[in-house]
């Protein structure tokens, strides 16, 4: 008869890079100093002056998707399992970095998360698997309701945001459908509006709602940006008219009063500007683009902002980190690391301190104790 042989579970005590592909997967705490992204089956938090790490442990499949309330108490992240069960969403308690809340209602995928303005509630939604959205009550734990994300005539929901003003608006949106839903707590109801976008048919990928909530932005796949009126539901602007944004709008996000951020999927971040000018009987919205423009390696996966936006972060699908300061849109590559698998690792002889890595078109090597790269060596 075998002898049982106990073993303790390796503990995780650091990780170098991140997971660029996820989208909106990188995001800065409101305090500032950390910032929060998912790899694999953890969501990490780290200081940016110390590099400090601290995980959190809770999946049992790799993490799509995750969302930060606006007072940096509360994270949410949702998982991916496998067909035929159900996935997992955790809300972590940022404080006491420990598991607050566990739901498990969708199938097989959650697509996107959302915190309503003061944390009461946590909008999630389920992937082309699923199709719902679902409204969840932070302080009681709970289920509040739930609803079809699409009309039977529409295709797939891809994206979802929250309001900035209301705690009870939401948004939706993917293949030729945009729905701004509204909450109805005394009936544990949440009935949605469709938007008129006349003769537009797009698919979209990416929502950013203005700080007042008067109108919210739209990326679609085909290179444009919608406006769209929060309280009419009707499409006021599509911009550029022009040379489009190649390879799709890929991520937004509104920058103070008036200016919006966009990602595209052949790595150009570019600035816009939206303004609306009135006459006695007209209102004329535009959205015109700003002479702020990079253009990035990758496609562009998230922003993120730092305090009221004077520094802000931007992660691509080729796993690189920039940090950008807005006054001037100078930026800098903070972090990289493998877009691929890592097919094997070596240490050097007799040396603990360096080792190196190589995956698909690059081999790197590492410092172990400060976890950041020393060198890089590309080939095709």
């Amino acid at each position: 008869m075998d002898e049982e042989i106990a073993f303790d579970r390796l503990k995780l005590t650091g990780v170098i890079g991140f997971n660029g592909k996820v989208q909106n997967g990188f995001l800065v705490h409101p305090d500032g100093q950390h910032v929060i992204f998912c790899l694999g089956s953890n969501v990490v938090v780290e200081n940016i002056n110390t590099r400090q790490q601290f995980f959190l442990h809770g999946h049992t499949n790799n993490v799509v998707c995750i969302d930060i309330d606006k007072s940096g108490s509360f994270i949410a992240s949702g998982q991916v399992t496998y067909m035929g069960y159900k996935a997992t969403i955790i809300v972590w308690s940022y404080e006491k970095k420990e598991k607050y809340a566990e739901f498990v209602l969708h199938k097989v995928k959650i697509q996107a998360l959302g915190f309503s303005p003061n944390s009461s509630f946590l909008a999630s939604l389920g992937g082309q698997d699923d199709g719902s959205l679902v409204i969840w009550s932070i302080p009681r734990r709970e289920a509040i309701c739930g609803s079809p994300a699409q009309p039977q005539s529409a295709g797939v929901t891809l994206t979802l945001a929250c309001a900035n003003v209301s705690e009870k608006t939401f948004i939706t949106a993917g293949e030729n459908t945009v729905r701004v839903w509204n909450l109805d707590l005394e009936n544990r109801k949440i009935r949605p509006t469709d938007c008129n976008l006349g003769q537009i048919k797009r698919t979209i990928r990416s929502l950013s709602v203005s700080y007042n909530d008067e109108v919210f932005f739209a990326g679609t796949t085909t290179g444009d940006v919608l406006t769209i009126s929060m309280r009419y539901h009707l499409l006021q602007v599509v911009a550029p008219e022009k040379n489009g944004f190649s390879m799709g709008v890929t991520t937004l996000k509104t920058l103070g009063e008036s200016m919006l951020l966009v990602g595209a999927g052949d790595g150009v971040l570019q600035e816009l500007c939206y303004t609306v000018r009135k006459d006695s009987k007209h209102v004329f919205p535009t959205l015109i683009k700003t002479n702020k423009m990079k253009k990035l390696l990758g496609n562009v996966t998230a922003i993120s902002l730092r305090g009221e936006g004077h520094q802000f972060f931007v992660t691509t699908d080729k796993c690189h980190l920039y940090r950008f300061n807005y006054s001037d849109f100078n930026h800098e590559l903070v972090d990289t690391c493998h877009n691929a698998a890592v097919n094997d690792i070596k240490f050097p002889y007799n040396c603990s301190e360096l080792f190196a890595t190589c995956a698909y078109q690059d081999i790197r090597v590492f410092n172990k104790t400060k976890q950041h790269e020393v060198l890089r060596i590309k080939y095709t």
